[in-house]
């Protein structure tokens, strides 16, 4: 039998023993699994509290910058200044929600007039949420589409404004036409002359900036009232009635473009956007209008890639001909000078075939004549 010779029964020893080897390592590896898997739950649990206890910090933190107050004086007007940072904006809004729920001890002077201010200014609570403060967002996209849309497809200025991600937009030449941007620009400009900035050639500093940033055109002006905010989908955001959201359009309608109107007409008949509500359809239809900008750009610079790679190609099938020729012709200089007896051969028998070719014609020419 095989198990009777000596040789076989040694290596199923071996077997047996790598066998007990690898158990034993199987063994550990699930030991040190376990191990992991408890510190793993302990480093989650650490985590979470630092960051309950980075939370707590930072509305601490807002709350302090909130109240603190710094004195500043000023050359010109002698006048001294106290200022008060953050606690605004998203900060307030997570600030006061941390304070309502016992979360937070204080909630700073600062951030309680930021959100008495806020609720005063447009008459709902709604503005001091978190949703409220990114409403803005929304808000600005819609301008930023309706004004590239204004000078790019109304005006016929076909350069690309892109208001997706805005890395190619041309964000110049529209700055001064955005309305938070203008809001933005004019707010600071009477801050300054109310803090005592002085006057040059006879104007503020909000004269001097209404006169930088000039008049936005009447058909504009009525496609930012009838726009509807857009998410980050840029999807219309309704915020009123159907009823109310018509009336408004009707209203504006006269001052709108008439490109605006065709365009509306065409992408509502053909595409089939939009329904009752006019403002959700001259909404989609502007978005529309920014996407197939955007793709027709995308689709220009893979048509100018591939233009480019065509032409490379081309190249490098001229260069490779032209030095095929040249190796072909460096070749046959070399097997003449440096392989006589091959260029013998090759002579030979191109002498030979030739001397055939002449004899079977002459044969022909004379079986030819003793016909005749």
């Amino acid at each position: 039998m095989a198990l009777d010779n000596p040789k076989v029964v040694e290596l199923l020893e071996q077997i047996l023993e790598q066998s007990k080897k690898m158990a034993g390592l199987i063994e550990e590896t699930q030991k040190t699994n376990k191990l992991l898997h408890k510190e793993l739950k302990e480093a989650n649990k650490i985590n979470a509290f630092l960051c309950e206890k980075a939370k707590n910090a930072e509305m601490r933190q807002c709350s302090l910058q909130g109240d603190a107050t710094t004195t500043k004086t000023t050359t010109t007007t002698k006048t001294t200044k106290t200022t008060t940072t953050p606690g605004e904006g998203t900060d307030a809004s997570r600030m006061v929600l941390s304070w309502v729920q016992g979360g937070s001890a204080s909630c700073s002077k600062h951030t309680q007039r930021v959100i008495a201010e806020k609720i005063c200014k447009t008459r709902s609570v709604e503005s001091v949420t978190y949703l409220g403060f990114f409403s803005a967002k929304d808000t600005r996209r819609a301008e930023f589409a309706a004004v590239a849309f204004y000078f790019g497809y109304v005006h016929e200025d076909m350069q690309s404004f892109d208001v997706f991600e805005g890395e190619e937009s041309s964000l110049d030449k529209l700055f001064q036409y955005l309305p938070s941007m203008r809001e933005m620009v004019l707010d600071w400009a009477a801050e300054f002359d109310r803090e005592g900035a002085p006057k040059i050639d006879g104007q503020t500093q909000a004269q001097r900036a209404a006169a930088a940033l000039g008049e936005i055109p009447e058909g504009l002006e009525a496609l930012l009232k009838v726009i509807l905010p857009v998410d980050k989908r840029h999807e219309p955001i309704q915020q009123k009635t159907d009823e109310e959201d018509n009336q408004l359009f009707l209203e504006q309608s006269c001052k709108l473009p008439e490109r605006a109107m065709e365009f509306m007409a065409l992408v509502k008949d053909q595409l089939q956007l939009g329904g009752g509500n006019q403002r959700t359809t001259i909404t989609k239809a502007i978005v529309k209008w920014c996407r197939v900008l955007k793709d027709i750009e995308i689709a220009k610079y893979e048509i100018s890639q591939d233009e480019y790679k065509a032409k490379r190609t081309q190249t490098n099938y001229d260069e490779d001909a032209e030095n095929h020729a040249d190796d072909m012709v460096v070749l046959k200089r070399h097997a003449v000078a440096n392989c006589e007896p091959f260029a013998k051969i090759l002579l030979d028998h191109k002498q030979f075939v030739a001397r055939k070719k002449a004899e079977g014609q002459a044969k022909g020419r004379a079986a030819e004549g003793s016909s005749a």
